[in-house]
């Protein structure tokens, strides 16, 4: 599966106090599975958050599909607005790295 959370903020090296420590591991009590699959792989984030394009592995083919991500104002917590979509339609394969363009 897919899951995602928001960043830590102010942490920027190692965290070593434990004041740091607890900061850098919140994010993971807002992270949120938004993508099931027995193969999802390569997920990269729209360059504005919105969005993220991962690789997933079914009925025997690779494919690129995209994901509408939600955060509510309140929790900050993720969630998948809408269905994921296929970009591709067979042709990828496991070594294929995704990347986002301007």
């Amino acid at each position: 599966g897919l899951y995602v959370m928001p960043v830590a903020g102010n942490i920027t090296a190692f965290p070593i106090t434990s004041t740091e420590q607890k900061e850098a591991l919140q994010p993971y009590a807002k992270s949120s599975l938004i993508v099931e699959g027995q193969y999802v792989s390569q997920p990269v984030w729209s360059p504005d958050g919105k969005q993220v394009a991962y690789i997933s592995y079914d009925n025997n083919e690779f494919n690129i599909w995209l994901a509408n991500v939600q955060v509510d104002a309140k929790t900050g917590a993720y969630s998948l607005k809408g269905n994921p979509v296929p970009l591709t339609s067979g042709g990828v394969d496991a070594e294929s790295r995704l990347a986002w363009t301007n």
